[in-house]
């Protein structure tokens, strides 16, 4: 497909499995979170629009099926509340608040680098839930420019 004298790229991929979410991070070379991320995320998305800067669009969910061991994730404070939580249903961990459900949607456009979060839900293991939406500027070539 072409538009003007770019062509124009449509593609559907139908699933990506369950992929470690800091080894996800650093594929994107995003600079960590705040607070650390434990678990795996499972997500289904399509691309779309010119070659040299094509926009994702899909869905991701925590995985219930956690492609690494836990012990595997890197060391930290949310991957001790998925160890110590796993039995009562966590399947992820944000900082300390270890999770039984997580998914979002997403648009990610990689000419401007920007991840537009929304649809955000996420269940708590002790009972209670959280929605939410946001958007992540993801450009590593910003971090080398703020000062540290």
């Amino acid at each position: 497909m072409y538009c003007g004298s770019l062509p124009v790229l449509k593609c559907h991929i139908n699933e990506v499995p369950c992929v470690e979410v800091n080894s996800l991070m650093k594929t994107f070379k995003m600079k960590p979170l705040l607070f650390p991320l434990a678990g795996s995320v499972t997500a289904v998305f399509n691309c779309q629009g010119p070659l040299d800067a094509p926009i994702f669009v899909g869905s991701g969910m925590v995985s219930r099926k956690i492609s690494h061991s836990v012990s595997d994730f890197p060391a930290s404070c949310a991957s001790q509340a998925l160890l110590k939580s796993k039995e009562a249903g966590a399947v992820a961990a944000f900082d300390r608040v270890p999770l039984s459900y997580l998914s979002a949607n997403f648009t990610f456009n990689t000419d401007n680098c920007v991840a537009d979060l929304y649809g955000i839900r996420a269940s708590l293991v002790d009972g209670g839930e959280i929605r939410g939406a946001g958007n992540a500027w993801i450009c590593p070539e910003v971090s080398k420019l703020l000062p540290k």
